[in-house]
């Protein structure tokens, strides 16, 4: 009885074997039903592998944004204000936001100005997971707050005008900082006026 006993145990954990394997060899082929099916479907994964590392190997292509705004100011600034502006935008380019470029006419009546971002050299690298679009239209909006943050009250209300997505030959290569006696010049003297 106990040789009987035996053969029966021994029977249930052999089935109990073959029953895990037939599911691990079912979760490892995806519950395939042949093999000629399993081997269709690596080379289907295999080619889409091929087109994904040649469609990630490409270079991005780099990108720029740009803000046009002028902002006056009344009553005017004091020179001291103009001087801690340019110094104050002097440090936001060279600390923060390196890649910005344009010309920033800067008096005592406020600021007129053309400002490009450009995307970096990381984010146009083909395995970078930033968008060179995006960084760019993202630093142009970051340096308007920056322009917010200076002076809260009088870039509240500035029209800031933004263009995206322009291509990377539009972006002014270095930032100028021109202090000027009158943002728009007319070429007037005060006493014809």
């Amino acid at each position: 009885a106990q040789n009987i006993d035996g053969q029966q145990q021994q029977q249930q954990t052999n089935r109990m074997k073959k029953k895990k394997n037939k599911e691990e060899n079912n979760e490892d082929q995806g519950d395939s039903t042949t093999e000629t099916s399993t081997t269709g479907k690596q080379q289907h994964n295999n080619q889409q592998q091929q087109q994904q590392i040649t469609i990630q190997d490409l270079p991005k292509e780099p990108k720029a944004s740009l803000v046009l705004f002028y902002q006056y100011v009344n009553p005017p600034w004091s020179q001291a204000k103009v001087s801690s502006l340019l110094t104050y935008l002097t440090n936001i380019a060279k600390t923060h936001r390196p890649n910005i470029g344009g010309r920033i006419r800067i008096s005592t009546e406020g600021v007129n100005a053309t400002v490009s971002a450009a995307s970096t050299e990381e984010s146009n690298k083909s395995d970078s997971d930033i968008d060179p679009k995006f960084e760019a239209a993202q630093t142009i909006r970051h340096f308007t707050e920056d322009l917010r943050n200076f002076d809260p009250v009088r870039f509240a209300e500035t029209d800031f005008k933004f263009i995206d997505d322009l291509s990377a030959d539009r972006h002014f290569k270095e930032l100028k900082l021109i202090p000027v006696k009158e943002l728009v010049f007319y070429g007037l003297r005060e006493e014809d006026c």
